[in-house]
């Protein structure tokens, strides 16, 4: 079971005046040209955020779906997304990636992850600095973001105007059960575009109202 908080913040902050030296860390958008700087970064990771892999000729059933994230964020193929890395020494020693809610002017923060380092707090407070100022560029109107429990990066989102509205608790099984034969009940379809209000009304009608100003959904 995964426990985790959820945030928000409606503006960015900008020109914070940070000191520049000849080797300040720059933060720009992933480049396709990234793919060995992205691996290292990954297994430079600690265990348990994400899988390690050994490099790019030893692409196992594991390290596909990091590929496969790669492409997709380098080269822009799914729309909406939005990734920036900071570079650091020619090395990437942060990440952070959202992506835009479909009809709506709403970014959703789905990574961010830091090296372990005496600058990890500042390293997470510039990347979202540089996603806050893209969302005001881009007219977006807020930002969610969920943390698990005990997340260092808590109090790193704070200091950037996030602020955490409510706690969710997320259940999983490691493995799906196999049926012996397929199981049907005839009270249950898929949503059509008819259920929209229903659904709405239903939302209204079990989520707090301090969640619901804050998400702010409408039909």
């Amino acid at each position: 079971m995964t426990a985790g908080c959820t945030v928000i913040s409606r503006r960015s902050s900008r020109n914070r005046g940070d000191t520049l030296s000849e080797v300040a860390p720059m933060i720009r958008a992933l480049r396709p040209t990234d793919i060995l700087a992205y691996l290292t970064f990954y297994n430079r990771l600690p265990r348990g955020r994400t899988e390690a892999v050994s490099g790019p000729a030893e692409v196992t059933a594991r390290a596909l779906p990091l590929l496969i994230g790669f492409l997709g964020r380098s080269l822009a193929l799914e729309l909406g997304r939005e990734t920036w890395v900071q570079i650091d020494h020619g090395r990437i020693s942060g990440l952070v990636a959202a992506k835009r809610r479909e009809g709506a002017d709403i970014w959703d923060v789905d990574q961010l992850q830091v090296l372990p380092s005496m600058d990890a707090s500042r390293t997470a407070t510039r990347l979202l600095e540089q996603l806050l100022s893209a969302a005001v560029d881009e007219g977006i109107s807020k930002v969610f973001l969920r943390l698990d429990d005990g997340d260092p990066a808590q109090d790193w989102v704070r200091q950037v105007g996030f602020f955490r509205y409510c706690h969710e608790t997320t259940y999983y099984r490691p493995e799906v059960p196999t049926f012996a034969r397929a199981t049907v009940d005839p009270r249950i379809r898929r949503r059509r575009p008819a259920d929209h209000h229903s659904l709405f009304q239903l939302y209204c009608g079990t989520v707090p109202f301090r969640v619901r100003q804050a998400e702010g959904l409408t039909l």
